[in-house]
């Protein structure tokens, strides 16, 4: 809904509280314009609110456009979920957040992962032996480490370096090693 719509339905909201909005998917920004209409599918939470999936159109700034797995920060109507507002100053422009991957992916590989570049992601096998703690032949890892070893997985699954077919691969092969 356009600027005004947002307002006019911020207005509106008998019991507003500030939460987030996971993007499930999102339309595709426009080529040759610097804000459009984005089609949303999202999960809203808050306190107070069980997470709800919402469908939701707001005009956005392609510098900003949401992407699946992002999270943005609303005020919702907790009386009627589907009234979101979304503090698009709050959220990351994409060079902002392909930095904030890019440094995250340079820690990684300072931590002694053994990764190494491969065009613009990490070494996909030492990625997953570090993640999984079976590097070197070691033994198969307890099953009170493996919440550990799925987060790490999860880390690298949200920063990209991961796809989601890779992801469900490895926590696959890390599940059946236990």
């Amino acid at each position: 809904m356009g600027l005004l719509g947002d307002w006019a339905k911020s207005k509106r909201m008998s019991q507003p509280a500030q939460g987030t909005a996971q993007v499930v998917s999102a339309s595709m920004p426009p080529y040759e314009a610097t804000s459009a209409n984005c089609s949303m599918s999202l999960v809203v939470s808050a306190e107070g609110l069980e997470p709800t999936p919402v469908d939701h159109t707001a005009m956005a700034s392609v510098k900003r456009w949401p992407t699946p797995g992002a999270t943005l920060p609303i005020t919702v109507d907790l009386a009627d979920p589907t009234r979101i507002k979304i503090h698009w100053d709050d959220v990351q422009t994409g060079k902002e957040s392909a930095m904030q991957q890019a440094e995250q992916m340079a820690e990684m590989m300072k931590g002694g992962a053994g990764a190494t570049t491969q065009g613009a992601g990490m070494d996909l096998g030492a990625a997953i032996q570090q993640a999984a703690g079976q590097a070197g032949g070691q033994a198969k890892p307890a099953a009170d480490d493996a919440a550990g070893q799925i987060e790490r997985l999860s880390q690298l699954h949200d920063s990209g370096a991961l796809s989601d077919e890779e992801f469900t691969d490895a926590k696959r092969k890390l599940l059946e090693d236990l």
